[in-house]
C-alpha cells in the first residue's frame, strides 16, 4: 500500500502508517512492522505514539521479545509515551521467551515512564521471575 501510494505521488501519513500496521498485527506479519516504522519515519510522517504502540503490539504477540523490548526504547529516545498495551505485550514476550532480564527492564522502563502496571502486567512479571526463581 505504502509503495503504491509513493508511486502514485501520494505521501502516506500517520494514519496510513496506524492502519498498515494493524493490518499486519492482525494477520500477524511483524516482520513488515519494522520496515513500515523505518519507512514512516523516513518519510517524515510524524508517526505518533498509535503507530509505535501498534508496531510493538505486532512484535509482542510475534512472540519478537528483541524486536518489542527494542522499540520500546526507540520510542522512549523519540519521546513517544507506550502505552499499557504495548508494555505488556513487551513482557508478556520476554515471558514466552523466558528472557526474564529484559521483561524486567521494560516493567522498570513502566515506572520510570509512570505507567502503572495492571493484572496482565504483574501476572507476566510473576511469570518472569518464577521461571528463573527470582523471588525476594
Amino acid at each position: 500500500l505504502c509503495n503504491s501510494m509513493s508511486l502514485s505521488r501520494l505521501l502516506p501519513d500517520e494514519f496510513t502508517y496506524s492502519t498498515v500496521i494493524s493490518a499486519c498485527t492482525a494477520g500477524q506479519k511483524w516482520q513488515q512492522v519494522s520496515w513500515l516504522l523505518v519507512q514512516g519515519c523516513a518519510d517524515a510522517a510524524g508517526l505518533d505514539a498509535v503507530c509505535w504502540n501498534a508496531a510493538v503490539n505486532a512484535c509482542g504477540r510475534g512472540s519478537q521479545w528483541q524486536s518489542s523490548v527494542r522499540l520500546i526504547g526507540l520510542m522512549q529516545a523519540v519521546r513517544v509515551r507506550a502505552s499499557l498495551n504495548a508494555c505488556n505485550a513487551a513482557i508478556s514476550a520476554c515471558e514466552q521467551s523466558n528472557a526474564w532480564q529484559e521483561g524486567c527492564q521494560v516493567l522498570r522502563g513502566m515506572l520510570g515512564m509512570q505507567i502503572s502496571p495492571d493484572r496482565v502486567t504483574c501476572n507476566s512479571a510473576l511469570g518472569l521471575y518464577s521461571a528463573v526463581n527470582k523471588w525476594w
